[in-house]
Parts: C-alpha cells; sequence; structure tokens
C-alpha cells in the first residue's frame, strides 16, 4: 500500500489495484467524493443566487405592472400613469393601493419605474 499512516510510516497492508489497502481506498474515495460533493454545493450556491436576483428583478417588474393596471382601472384608459399618481382627486385611492401617504406612494413609483426601466431596457 502506497498510504502513510498517522505516525507518517508506510501501510503495511498488502495493495489493491489502486495501489491502496481496503481501508485505505475507502479513505480515498470519501475524500474524493467530499470534494465533488463541495464542487456540487458550490454550482447549488451559485445558482440559488442567480434564482435570487432573477425573481427579486421579476418581482419588480410585476409590482410596477400592478400598479400600473389599478391605476388605469382608477383613472380610465385615456389618462397616463404620471397624471393619474400626480392627481389629488385620486389621492385616496393612490393611498389605498400602495398603503401609504400620496407623496410616499409617488415617491415608491418613480423610484420602481426607474428600476423596472432599468432591467427592462
Amino acid at each position: 500500500c502506497q498510504a502513510l499512516t498517522k505516525s507518517d510510516t508506510p501501510c503495511s497492508r498488502n495493495a489493491l489495484k489502486t495501489e491502496y489497502c481496503a481501508q485505505h481506498d475507502k479513505d480515498a474515495k470519501i475524500r474524493m467524493y467530499r470534494k465533488e460533493l463541495s464542487k456540487m454545493h458550490e454550482r447549488v450556491r451559485r445558482y440559488l443566487e442567480i434564482t435570487n436576483e432573477l425573481n427579486d428583478k421579476l418581482s419588480i417588474i410585476q409590482k410596477v405592472d400592478f400598479y400600473k393596471s389599478e391605476l388605469m382601472k382608477n383613472g380610465g384608459h385615456d389618462r397616463p400613469y404620471r397624471g393619474i399618481i400626480d392627481s389629488s382627486f385620486y389621492k385616496a385611492e393612490i393611498e389605498d393601493l400602495f398603503g401609504m401617504n400620496a407623496s410616499a406612494a409617488h415617491d415608491e413609483y418613480d423610484r420602481l419605474l426607474a428600476l423596472r426601466n432599468q432591467l427592462v431596457h
């Protein structure tokens, strides 16, 4: 066997075809599988990060599209979204939709719209 024992002496057992004895061959396989498993875990972590980033981007786009559809329901199809959200006539509906006061809702809409446009265009 070509393996070294814990006391750094050569193993005295008979070697198999792999040039290690049965015990050291098993240990070598375990080390190899651990290394492969750590590589797979790293790939999974990387893919999870990518998936989470894409999910966040999709969530922003869906949120803006939802707000736009709700603004269209409140303000009608003939008015632009900016005109609806800037109008004081729809203040109560906008506050209900966003769950915040009208000026904060306006800022939130602008922020989400800028993020969405950055992602889409």
